[in-house]
Order: structure tokens, then C-alpha cells, then sequence
């Protein structure tokens, strides 16, 4: 899955919020600033600004002297500019009335506006003394048509598409980077419940949604891993049905063989019957070896499983496999050379003690007489415990090394039926990955084969 830069979903409801009130206010004082200076290129105008007008207009030092030139300018600007105006001194007394106010008055005689269109002007001198009230409002005939609304409804469908395409961008990144990846999902869930794993997700640029999508095909992977993995397991446990029942087939056979010459007479005499005998038990001890064998590694997949872990000296564990086994290296004139360091692990004692032996017991088995075993016990410079067991055998070959783990494998299959299952090296190798270790096999330089085993070791060592 390409990686995109992501943003968390908190985010996003954040960026998308201050988007759809910070861009219409904007839009807003845009307006104030620019716009209004567009629409409004020519002299001032009562209906946008009536303070403005009134002090541009009314000329405030010549509005109280009552003179003919000033109220003929006065009717002729209410005239022009559609607006009615009162004008009273500080004593509340009328000084001018426009004529189109004849019928109606701006003020009550409580000076009370009578409208909600009126406004009231109070006017003082420069030692801030009053001179009297300015009382405006639009004429009534004009007022309709001459309201400038225009500009308003501009700004307010201006509004409107803004936030109309801020919402419309942020379905279309709530569809793209959410809704599809979601329905990819669900698609690929019921594509796996179908046993197909070639599934194809969405990547996101939200980080909660892209995080799940990397889960779910980590999860895909794993689950197609372990479907590997357990037709692997299922191979492996019809060739091990199959060498069990043909090991045991083999000895049964045998005793068969030797039990119905007994019966049926051929054995005629006291030797040929005391050999047959001989023979018939031999064959039954195989399969009785043969059958311990195999429970014991079904008790090691048992205890691998359900392992007590605690602490260990593996120097001494390594010594003490050395000693059970002095009987089989002496019997062949073995030499065991061990050059064992102080290490502690923390493991379970009884499948760790019982891989080792496997492992030592191998290695005398394909040792010639006289020859000598090599053992050590260290640590590697990365901090892991090392076991190495070395014999002087005739190794394995390059390609079939990886098999000496398998179940029932022989190296030598002409010594297949010397007593011996196969078993020993599968169990060593579950017990040692039971505890975290890695056990492998290679060809020593000289001759023979080495085993090497590593395991983790503990902060308390």
C-alpha cells in the first residue's frame, strides 16, 4: 500500500468547521472594505449611511440660523434625497419642518421617534454645549424603492454558493477519502469469507481510516500466512500418518511372519523355534520403541505448549545430559571435548534438557568408534546463548539437510530399522522454538555435521 501524508479525522471536522465560518465572515468584511466602495462610487447616501449623510450634508454651523438661503437649500436637498427632517433648538422648540413631513411628524410630543426608520441627531458646540436634535427618516413614498437591498442580497447569495461549495467539497473528500475506503472493506470481508485473499483496499488521506485499512491488510496477510502455513501442517501430518503406519507395518509384519511359523510348524525344532522366538520379540521391541517414540513427541507438542519457565544455569543443564549419556559414549570409545562457559537462561528445564539429549545422543549414533563430540556452551556477541554440537560423522548432503528436522526422517535409510524413529531431532527442534530458540544444521568443514542452538538470554543474567 502507497503511503499518503494523512490527517486525523479530529482534524479534518476542525479545518472544515473554521473553513465554513471563517470564509463567509471574511467574505463579510471583504465586503465592508472593498465592496461597498464598488457599489458605492458616488456622494454619500442617507439609506447606507445616515450619520455620514447628516454630517456631510447638514452643515452643522449653519443649520440653526434660520436663514432663507439655508432652508430653501435644505427643502430642496429632502426633495432631492427622498427624506424627512425636523430640526428643534435646545429648548425643544421647531425650527424647520420639511414639507413633506406636513401630515406626519418624526417625533412625538414626548420626543419620542415614531417610527422605527427615524433617527435622532443631537447636536453640540465645540465647548460641547447643546444646540439642539436633527430628526430624520426616509420619506415613506421613496423608501421602498429607494432602500438599497441590492448590495445585501449580492452579498448574501455570495454567502450562500460559498458555503454551499465549502459543504460540497467536504462530501466529495468525505466520500473519497472515507465512504469508498469503508465499502472497500466491507467487500474485501466478504471476499476473504470466500477463501479469496487478492483483495484490493483504498488508501486514505485520513489517518484513522488509512490506519485501518493498513490493520486489515496486515490481518489479510497474516490470515493467508497461517492458511499456508496450516496446509503445510496438514501435508506434514498425512506424510507422518503415513511413515507411522508404514514403520509399523514393517515390524508388524515381521511378527506376524514369525508367529505363523511357529504355529504352522515350519519351526520343527527347538533351535529353529527359540531363533523364531528371538526374532518375534526383536520385531516387538521395535514397535514398542517405535510407539514410545511417538508418544513422546506428542507429550512434546503437549508441554511446548503448556512450558513452566525458570531460571537456569545451561552450563550445568549441558553437563548433566553429558554424564546421562556416559553409557552410549562409552560403549562406541567416545571422546566428548566440552568447552562450556557459565550461561543463564530462563527456559523450561525438562524440554530444554530433553532437545540436548536428543541432539547429543544423534551425534554418538553417526560417530565412528573412538571419534570425538564436540561441546559448547557460550554467548554470541549479539547476547543470545549458544549450544554447538559437533560429531565426526558422514554428515548430510547440502540438499536434504533442512529434512533432519522432519518427523521420521532417517539420514540413512538402510539403517532405518536399527531401533532407531527418526524423532528425536523433530522433538529437539519443537522444544527449542517452544522457547523462543533457533536450532539449525550445517556440514562442518572437516566431516561430521554441527548442530547449533540459541537461545535468548534474560536481563538477570
Amino acid at each position: 500500500m502507497k503511503s499518503k501524508k494523512t490527517i486525523s479525522v479530529n482534524w479534518l471536522l476542525v479545518s472544515f468547521s473554521v473553513c465554513l465560518i471563517a470564509i463567509p465572515l471574511g467574505l463579510i468584511q471583504i465586503y465592508d472594505n472593498m465592496l461597498y466602495d464598488i457599489f458605492h462610487k458616488e456622494d454619500p447616501n442617507y439609506y447606507d449611511n445616515p450619520n455620514r449623510w447628516i454630517g456631510e450634508n447638514l452643515f452643522i454651523e449653519d443649520i440653526f440660523l434660520e436663514t432663507a438661503e439655508y432652508i430653501d437649500y435644505l427643502d430642496q436637498l429632502v426633495e432631492k434625497e427622498g427624506v424627512d427632517i425636523e430640526i428643534f433648538n435646545a429648548n425643544s422648540e421647531l425650527m424647520y419642518k420639511s414639507r413633506q413631513t406636513t401630515n406626519r411628524s418624526i417625533v412625538d410630543d414626548e420626543g419620542d421617534l415614531t417610527t422605527e426608520t427615524s433617527y435622532k441627531t443631537t447636536v453640540s458646540n465645540e465647548e460641547n454645549q447643546l444646540i439642539g436634535y436633527i430628526y430624520t427618516t426616509p420619506d415613506g413614498a421613496n423608501y421602498t424603492n429607494e432602500l438599497p437591498t441590492s448590495n445585501e442580497s449580492v452579498v448574501v447569495f455570495i454567502l450562500f454558493i460559498v458555503i454551499f461549495v465549502i459543504l460540497l467539497i467536504f462530501l466529495v473528500l468525505v466520500k473519497n477519502e472515507m465512504i469508498k475506503p469503508i465499502v472497500a472493506l466491507n467487500k474485501a470481508s466478504i471476499e476473504i469469507s470466500n477463501g479469496n485473499h487478492s483483495i484490493k483496499t483504498n488508501t486514505s488521506r485520513v489517518k484513522e481510516i488509512n490506519e485501518l485499512t493498513a490493520s486489515y491488510e496486515k490481518m489479510n496477510d497474516n490470515l493467508l500466512s497461517l492458511k499456508k502455513q496450516r496446509s503445510e501442517y496438514e501435508n506434514d501430518r498425512n506424510l507422518f500418518v503415513s511413515s507411522i503406519v508404514h514403520d509399523l507395518r514393517t515390524p508388524l509384519f515381521g511378527l506376524k511372519g514369525y508367529l505363523e511359523g511357529l504355529t504352522s510348524g515350519i519351526a520343527n525344532n527347538n533351535e529353529k523355534r527359540e531363533r523364531y522366538l528371538n526374532k518375534a520379540l526383536k520385531q516387538a521391541l521395535r514397535m514398542d520403541d517405535l510407539v514410545s517414540s511417538l508418544t513422546n513427541y506428542n507429550r512434546s507438542f503437549f508441554l511446548s505448549e503448556h512450558s513452566s519457565k525458570e531460571k537456569i544455569e545451561l552450563n550445568k543443564l549441558v553437563e548433566e545430559v553429558l554424564t546421562g549419556l556416559d553409557y552410549q559414549k562409552n560403549k562406541k570409545e567416545l571422546r566428548f571435548i566440552p568447552k562450556i562457559e557459565k550461561v543463564l537462561i530462563f527456559a523450561d528445564y525438562f524440554l530444554l534438557y530433553q532437545a540436548i539429549e536428543n541432539i547429543i545422543a544423534n551425534a554418538i549414533r553417526f560417530s565412528p568408534i573412538k571419534g570425538t563430540i564436540y561441546v559448547g556452551v557460550g554467548k554470541t556477541e549479539e547476547n543470545w546463548a549458544k549450544i554447538v554440537i559437533k560429531d565426526e560423522g558422514p554428515g548430510v548432503e547440502e540438499t536434504m539437510i533442512n529434512n533432519i528436522f522432519k518427523p521420521l526422517y532417517q539420514i540413512d535409510q538402510s539403517r532405518k530399522y536399527d531401533g532407531h524413529s527418526g524423532l528425536g531431532l523433530a522433538i529437539s527442534k519443537k522444544n527449542i522454538e517452544s522457547q523462543g530458540g533457533i536450532i539449525k544444521a550445517v556440514n562442518s568443514k572437516d566431516k561430521g555435521l554441527e548442530i547449533e542452538v540459541l537461545l535468548r538470554v534474560n536481563k538477570f543474567d
